[in-house]
């Protein structure tokens, strides 16, 4: 199962009542209440501050400290899913307080236990904590390594609890915080050299966090990056408050001492950490934190970066012209950050969209990569591309593109594209000044569209419109040129056919002289030498022999006349098409009855359109005489649209469902086609079969 941040969830199990996380978040909330109330007891050492290791700090890390990460804690338990990374996070808040506990209980004159064995606690809840802290924050893009971390933690603080309880005394008095130790109240501090060494080996945490991070981050997609964009905010925020806190005091606005510097960002850090986690984890999408990220992190960079390029100004001009030109160092220092502002704004704006929202840089670097990328795609994947690219590059809510056309094509990004809402802008996409499809944008975060905006939106959609009609054009090439082909193998098959077909007719032909009017003009001349031979020697048998080869000659003739009738048909030539089909259909044993307009009777067509049409017919009629069993038949001859067409509809028994075309059909068929023109057949709902024959009045030989 994968929820919406498209993790796994099989991390997580359902929390009910008093689960462990929720009883550990509570010991949590009692372990701060504890804490403020043995804050009093802190005590700084001899030449500490009172920020840095006193009551101060106490309250301090206490108050913009624990209670943040508690309540960080506390968030998380809520859920109805805990996973392992939200155990962590809550096991950090229970293991961060539960040290400082013990750490203000150390700085007790008399503590109810053995302040060997609390001390040893209190080492192993500080290592505890430490190592939580990082492994939560180090998790975030990996929950599947959270598994790992608990225990890690846990056998790291028993190992250090024992060699303390084993090794090491504890002190009466604690030693001086190093400035950069990640706790405010550490039990490690009551150990001589041996615990400031441990606090400075746990002092690599945030390196070790920085590193986890940076080498998630070179495998990362943009939506685990953008799932991240709450822990950068609150590091950004954090981090801007210590450099402006920072800079106040080197310009000396206001007079702060090193402990309250060192102490603060000790518990900002561990603030920023805890709410990042735990924003990340329970709702990473919370209004996306793009905006705020982008405008904090430029807020901070231009206020540490011009504060300082402006101190140094100061300085510089202090110490070489105040004494010259009155208030040098005060324009020095405006005229700088003046300089600076605009470029180091642009430059940081940059820097921040490239990493919040992985884009390349100018306007035309963005829609030369998206053309690239939908060079070879389909409609389809041109349009996701098109809405996943606005969406992403202004930030839009939602964005949904369109095709136009009979079957449109729609894809959508974001929450909401689906619903009906009405769009904050349209961009027809518009190609040639034809609309090829329509892309609708939903609001933009931070805003409304401006000018830039629009004109952006703009150029992706003539682009997408562009790359939408190449596919288009290239379907469409691809279909005519199947359809070429198949046409182009149809005709090779015909020509085929034809050239068969001829061949055949030609030696029918040979056939039939040779076993026929060969045979007849054989007997024929045998007859005549005979009758030759009789006129000497017997004048009447030699008359009656001839007369003999005078009928023997008639029938040869009507024998050749039959042959040249079906080869072409001498009243085809004589009185035209309508005429020859009338004879042809009075010597059928069946009653034909032949219709056509008066003027057809009399009308010429070309000789070639002329005999596919007889032949045609002939076919037609043939095979009604054989096969179809009728009673009657009707033909009827018209002229419509420039082509001559020919019915034929019979009353016989009609085609049965598994009827295959014979030769003879094929072969009139391909004598249409190759004249330009075609021939159908197709059963009668009351019963028969009509066959329909059209061809151009002009004919069109197929190339």
């Amino acid at each position: 199962m994968v929820d919406r941040r498209g993790r796994a969830e099989d991390d997580g199990r359902v929390t009910r009542g008093f689960s462990a996380e929720r009883l550990l978040a509570l010991l949590a909330v009692a372990f701060v209440v504890l804490a403020a109330v043995l804050a009093g007891n802190v005590r700084p050492p001899l030449g500490g501050d009172a920020w840095n290791d006193g009551a101060a700090g106490a309250w301090l890390w206490i108050a913009a400290g624990l209670v943040p990460v508690v309540g960080a804690g506390v968030v998380v338990a809520a859920r109805r899913t805990v996973g392992r990374d939200g155990r962590l996070v809550i096991g950090m808040a229970a293991a961060v307080t539960a040290a400082t506990v013990v750490g203000e209980a150390m700085h007790a004159a008399d503590p109810p236990i053995d302040r060997g064995l609390l001390g040893a606690l209190g080492v192993g809840l500080d290592v505890t904590a430490v190592v939580l802290a990082v492994g939560a924050v180090g998790t975030l893009l990996r929950p599947r390594l959270a598994r790992q971390v608990l225990p890690v933690a846990v056998a790291a603080g028993l190992a250090t609890t024992t060699a303390c309880s084993i090794a090491w005394d504890p002190t009466e008095v604690p030693i001086l915080l190093p400035a950069v130790a990640p706790l405010q109240v550490p039990s490690l501090s009551f150990f001589g050299s041996a615990g400031e060494t441990v606090l400075l080996a746990l002092a690599l945490g945030p390196l070790v966090v920085a590193g986890l991070l940076g080498w998630l981050l070179l495998g990362a997609t943009l939506d685990e990056r953008r799932r991240l964009r709450w822990l950068a905010l609150s590091l950004v925020t954090g981090f801007g408050l210590i450099a402006v806190v920072q800079l106040v005091r080197l310009l000396g606005l206001v007079d702060v001492g090193d402990g309250f510097l060192t102490a603060l960002p000790r518990a900002v850090a561990w603030t920023a950490m805890a709410i990042g986690a735990t924003t990340t984890i329970v709702q990473p999408q919370l209004g996306d934190a793009a905006i705020a990220v982008r405008r904090v992190a430029v807020g901070v960079g231009l206020v540490s970066i011009l504060g300082a390029a402006g101190g140094l100004a100061w300085f510089a001009a202090d110490a070489t012209t105040a004494h010259i030109v009155p208030g040098a160092p005060a324009a020095a220092a405006v005229l700088t950050i003046a300089a600076l502002l605009l470029p180091l704004r642009d430059r940081l704006e940059r820097a921040a969209d490239r990493w919040l929202s992985g884009e390349i840089g100018s306007d035309a670097r963005l829609i030369d990569t998206f053309g690239t990328a939908a060079e070879h795609a389909g409609p389809s994947e041109v349009l996701e591309l098109l809405v996943a690219t606005a969406r992403r590059t202004l930030r839009l809510r939602w964005a949904r593109a369109s095709t136009a056309g009979a079957v449109p094509l729609t894809a959508t990004a974001g929450v909401g594209a689906d619903e009906a809402q009405s769009p904050t802008a349209r961009f027809a996409l518009t190609e040639s000044g034809e609309q090829v499809g329509l892309l609708e944008c939903g609001p933009k975060r931070g805003g409304p569209l401006n000018a830039h905006d629009r004109q952006l939106l703009g150029a992706l959609g003539r682009e997408a419109a562009l790359r939408l009609r190449t596919v288009s054009q290239a379907d469409e090439l691809r279909a005519r040129l199947r359809q070429i082909e198949q046409q182009a193998a149809e005709i090779a098959a015909s020509r085929a056919r034809i050239v068969e077909a001829q061949d055949e007719e030609r030696r029918r032909l040979e056939r039939d002289l040779h076993d026929g009017v060969q045979q007849d003009l054989a007997s024929l001349i045998g007859k005549l030498r005979l009758a030759i031979n009789q006129i000497a020697m017997a004048p009447d048998d030699a008359a009656t022999t001839i007369g003999g080869a005078q009928d023997d000659a008639r029938r040869t003739l009507a024998d050749v006349r039959a042959i040249a009738q079906g080869i072409h048909p001498a009243i085809l030539d004589d009185q035209g098409i309508v005429r020859a089909i009338g004879a042809r259909a009075k010597s059928l044993p069946i009653e034909v009855s032949v219709e056509a307009d008066a003027e057809l009777a009399t009308r010429r067509f070309d000789r070639a359109i002329e005999g596919a049409a007889y032949f045609v017919t002939s076919e037609a009629l043939a095979n009604i005489v054989k096969h179809a069993e009728a009673t009657a038949v009707t033909v009827h001859v018209a002229v419509d649209s420039g082509r001559l067409v020919i019915r034929v509809a019979d009353n016989g028994r009609g085609l049965a469902d598994d009827t295959v075309r014979g030769r003879g059909m094929t072969n009139i068929a391909d004598r249409a086609a190759a004249l330009g023109g075609r021939v159908t057949v197709a059963a009668n709902a009351e019963g028969g079969t009509t066959v329909v024959a059209e061809l151009p009045v002009a004919p069109t030989v197929a190339a």
